[in-house]
């Protein structure tokens, strides 16, 4: 017979029925790995007073609200396929609420960034007998180079309305 302490261990095998804690944090990992990818994140393996807990990294991306950031296992390092930095930007006090929320802002970047392709009226590349509509350097030398410069212009503007310039940020295109 298992003693009352036994039956209420709470561990990453915990299931609510459905999933284990385990796989909670694996898909929450896996997420965060896509959002730090898609919007510019960053990873180190120090905060930013040069500390850390053995077996972990930080993660964050910067969000039109502010920081979002999250501890990771080591073993998930390589997964982490954003812009590696020598010690985490310093933390601004965020929330695991804060963090929600601000995730949820970057569906507005994602309407800014729209809405400034809009105002800069990038419509097409003209390259001598053929027209490319929104090609975004989608294997078009011409015109890659061409859409890469006003792609870099939007996110400049973009990052100057934000203020992301005063925190380090500087967007290029490749």
């Amino acid at each position: 017979m298992t003693s009352l302490e036994e039956q209420c261990r709470v561990d990453g095998n915990t299931s609510d029925g459905y999933h284990t804690f385990n796989e909670l944090y694996e898909h929450r990992h896996t997420m965060f790995s896509i959002i730090c990818r898609e919007y510019g994140g960053w990873k180190s393996r120090l905060h930013s007073d040069g500390t850390m807990m053995d077996g972990w990294f930080i993660a964050g991306v910067e969000t039109p609200q502010g920081q979002a950031t999250y501890h990771l296992p080591l073993v998930w390092w390589d997964r982490f396929t954003c812009r590696e930095i020598d010690k985490a930007p310093e933390w601004d006090g965020h929330t695991p609420d804060d963090v929600l929320k601000r995730m949820a802002s970057l569906s507005s970047r994602d309407q800014q960034w729209r809405e400034a392709v809009e105002e800069m009226d990038i419509k097409t590349v003209s390259l001598g007998d053929s027209t490319l509509d929104h090609a975004w350097g989608h294997g078009y030398n011409a015109a890659s180079d061409e859409l890469n410069r006003q792609k870099a212009k939007i996110l400049e503007s973009m990052a100057d309305q934000s203020g992301l310039h005063t925190k380090g940020v500087k967007y290029t295109t490749t």
